[in-house]
């Protein structure tokens, strides 16, 4: 039978320094507004009439971590989550540059639009198409970023941790 010896000898830790910690969060939060940035960009890259997104807040407050990128447009607002109609005509090859599921990539798209604007299509006799499908692209940019973040947390730490 073998057996094992094993001792261990307590070390004292060493307090972490508030500034030290809040310096490498900060600048995890930093990398992971770089990122969401990069994201946004892929998006609209190929839009003929890109929205403006803000300059990242970073917020970092009672153990709290907050990036938040925000944007007026109203265009990347309807992609985003949608639409119960769509008051455009558009033509029978119409591809849109983005589609659900599809990740941040922006493709090049396909047709024309023939009318578009609710007074357009109903001085046409016409009536409002069928929705936008949301793309959601707020809500997987948030979970990519928690996961991405959590491990820049946990790495910024780590090295604060063994300095």
């Amino acid at each position: 039978m073998t057996s094992a010896i094993f001792s261990a000898k307590p070390i004292a830790a060493k307090a972490l320094s508030d500034a030290v910690v809040r310096a490498h969060v900060l600048n995890a939060l930093k990398e992971t507004a770089r990122d969401i940035n990069i994201r946004l960009m892929m998006i609209v890259s190929t839009w003929e009439h890109k929205p403006v997104f803000s300059k990242p807040k970073i917020r970092y407050a009672g153990g709290d971590a907050h990036v938040t990128i925000s944007t007026n447009s109203d265009i990347f607002r309807y992609l985003d989550e949608g639409t119960r109609i769509r008051w455009a005509l558009l033509s029978r090859d119409w591809r849109s540059k983005t589609s659900p599921g599809g990740g941040y990539q922006s493709g090049s798209g396909q047709g024309h639009v023939w009318l578009k604007g609710r007074n357009s299509i109903l001085s046409a006799g016409l009536s409002a198409g069928h929705g936008i499908e949301a793309r959601n692209w707020t809500g997987q940019l948030a979970w990519d970023t928690s996961i991405v973040l959590s491990y820049r947390m946990d790495y910024a730490l780590s090295k604060v941790a063994t300095k």
